[in-house]
């Protein structure tokens, strides 16, 4: 996605910390820059993955600005965002997927006008059945190994600590209006070791229409003004999308 199409706010967070652009490094700095990017890692005896997270992304949600969301494309590449969308249409058609509740614990309830998605949790499907989700459970915790790495560490930090604790839910949308009302994914506060920090969601949509199939993410904020903002991220195919849970208020349109 384009800076231009960030809000302003957060093209400031990401201007105001970055450096200067590769071109006007030394040679020597840039080639050695991109060895690290694929040096061996000794300590597990195998070759680093390509980073996820950029430096800009880091400083960004290092901000702790509700306005830090972080797009990635070509997430995991055409070849495994199929093969997840494939299994995924195979869940509703079978009928995994039951009408999403709100709230918690014995005071969950249904509202299609607020919430109308169909969802189950990765632990609901067995082994065999949950195995398709593997490549994106891979890349996902090697996306919080990053963020444990350099936005969590150090003792300024540690009442954020993040923990390799992951949940997986599956959601579609069904269309005819189906929608999700403004929230945070997490209200508790992030002095809890309970607490959610981190929302990340996975598209799998070929051929997304947004006049024809809805289904935007739109995120709320406030500008310098105090006067409400909104920017839309289309769900488009093999799009990942991250923002703090406490912090990012949103809905589907």
């Amino acid at each position: 996605s384009a800076m231009s199409d960030l809000p302003s706010r957060t093209q400031q967070l990401i201007l105001a910390f970055v450096g200067p652009p590769e071109a006007s490094q030394p040679a020597a700095a840039v080639k050695e820059a991109r060895r690290d990017e694929t040096k061996d890692d000794k300590s597990c005896g195998v070759r680093s993955a390509t980073p996820i997270l950029s430096p800009a992304d880091y400083v960004l949600l290092r901000s702790g600005q509700a306005e830090a969301v972080v797009l990635r494309d070509a997430f995991l590449g055409q070849s495994s965002a199929d093969g997840i969308h494939r299994q995924l249409q195979l869940l509703r058609s079978t009928g995994k997927l039951r009408k999403a509740r709100m709230g918690r614990g014995l005071g969950r309830w249904n509202e299609e006008s607020a919430r109308g998605d169909l969802m189950c949790f990765s632990s609901e499907l067995g082994a065999e059945q949950g195995r398709f989700l593997e490549p994106l459970r891979t890349k996902v915790k090697q996306l919080v190994r990053e963020l444990q790495r350099e936005v969590h560490r150090g003792s300024e930090r540690g009442r954020m600590k993040l923990q390799d604790d992951l949940s997986m839910q599956i959601a579609c949308y069904p269309g005819d209006g189906a929608r999700y009302v403004r929230h945070r994914d997490s209200y508790s506060s992030p002095l809890k070791e309970t607490a959610r920090i981190y929302t990340a969601i996975y598209y799998v949509n070929p051929e997304y229409d947004a006049e024809g199939h809805g289904g935007a993410l739109r995120f709320h904020f406030d500008d310098e003004d105090g006067d409400e903002r909104t920017w839309d991220v289309q769900p488009v195919m093999d799009r990942l999308v991250l923002f703090r849970s406490d912090l990012a208020e949103h809905s589907v349109q």
